[in-house]
């Protein structure tokens, strides 16, 4: 649409990321049968109201999912690269329990990209669900479950674990292995006390403050004024040793800020309010930090094969690229008597979109300003 255009539609979805996308998804199927030949008096003209419409920024959708293809032919994920817990355990085939998938898993299995051999449950390149799906981390996720997850089978094992560790350069070897301990069992003494503290402000009635304290800030008071009996410094060496120890120790506080995805000054003490009991837990079940049970996976040909799903059914045609909102309005007016509500919503390229119903779906960081 060019500037100036204006646009009547039964809902307006702003931003075409997943959650937007997947929200049209939802509701055009039922805004189409009723709506898509509906007409409206507005004033002096009558206009087709259209039955809904997705306002994007950006030229492209996906928000936060962007796939790059590499010169080599490789696809990299250059933001969301995870399904986070498939919703069942490594290696079932969801047969009789589909009702328990993640809904990304079900998205991907609309693809139509796929080869249709699978090899085997519990290799890396066959997916028994057939959505594509690379079994990266077979037990969890990674991010938030350093210790038996992302150093499993066990931090003196290189072997089959995820990661190896570094720190100036060389390589953490296995009669090191110790700074891998310490910095572990820092990182949890620090997360038991960061959710102790979250917990004890409820407690305390003050349970509002702790969506005006950070993490970060909580963990940087913790570690500077408790007293040495609490452990949540590492002092006991001092010199080299304690020094890599804080270092792997930074490496797993930065797994978990990658994870929510800001940096720890952002994240609200309130969403890390967890039980504490669950640290080490090696069973399927999900993690308190709202993830699905089961392998958190990679996709094949990267995570911008969602997009073809999400597009579907009608969706595609919905999506107005290039249309960044720059305000949202309540309008009120009055047509025989009666008081109708709609909502404007003002494009930096001049378009305007009225609409009975308006969906935000980016994240609440974008609306700061």
């Amino acid at each position: 649409p060019g500037p100036g255009t204006r646009r009547r539609c039964r809902v307006a979805i702003v931003g075409a990321g997943a959650a937007g996308l997947q929200a049209a998804q939802m509701l055009l199927p039922r805004l189409t049968t009723d709506e898509r030949q509906g007409t409206t008096d507005l004033g002096t003209s009558t206009r087709i109201i259209e039955p809904l419409l997705v306002l994007e920024a950006r030229d492209r959708v996906g928000g936060r999912i962007c796939t790059a293809p590499l010169p080599n032919g490789v696809s990299v994920d250059i933001g969301a690269a995870w399904v986070h817990g498939t919703g069942l355990p490594f290696g079932h085939d969801g047969h009789g329990r589909e009702r328990e998938l993640n809904p990304m898993v079900k998205l991907l299995q609309q693809r139509t990209d796929l080869d249709d051999t699978i090899t085997s449950p519990t290799d890396k390149k066959g997916d028994p669900l057939r959505a594509g799906l690379i079994y990266t981390s077979p037990k969890g996720n990674p991010d938030t479950r350093p210790r038996d997850v992302l150093h499993s089978p066990g931090i003196d094992c290189a072997e089959g674990c995820l990661i190896e560790l570094h720190v100036g350069g060389k390589r953490i070897e296995k009669n090191q292995f110790s700074i891998v301990e310490n910095a572990l069992n820092l990182y949890e003494r620090i997360l038991a006390s960061v959710s102790k503290v979250g917990a004890s402000a409820y407690d305390c009635g003050e349970g509002m403050t702790t969506s005006t304290i950070s993490v970060g800030k909580t963990i940087d008071v913790i570690r500077s004024e408790a007293p040495p009996r609490y452990l949540l410094r590492y002092n006991q060496v001092g010199g080299s040793y304690s020094n890599m120890v804080e270092t792997v120790l930074g490496f797993y506080l930065h797994s978990l800020q990658v994870w929510h995805p800001h940096d720890l000054a952002n994240v609200q003490l309130s969403e890390f309010i967890v039980d504490d009991s669950n640290v080490g837990d090696e069973s399927d079940a999900g993690g308190g930090e709202g993830d699905f049970p089961g392998p958190h996976c990679n996709v094949e040909g990267g995570m911008s094969s969602i997009l073809g799903p999400l597009q579907s059914n009608g969706v595609k045609d919905c999506i107005l690229c290039n249309q960044e909102v720059i305000r949202v309005e309540r309008l009120l007016s009055k047509h025989d008597g009666e008081e109708n509500a709609t909502v404007s919503l003002t494009c930096k390229s001049g378009t305007i979109v009225e609409a009975d119903y308006c969906i935000v779906s980016i994240p609440v960081a974008c609306l700061k300003d």
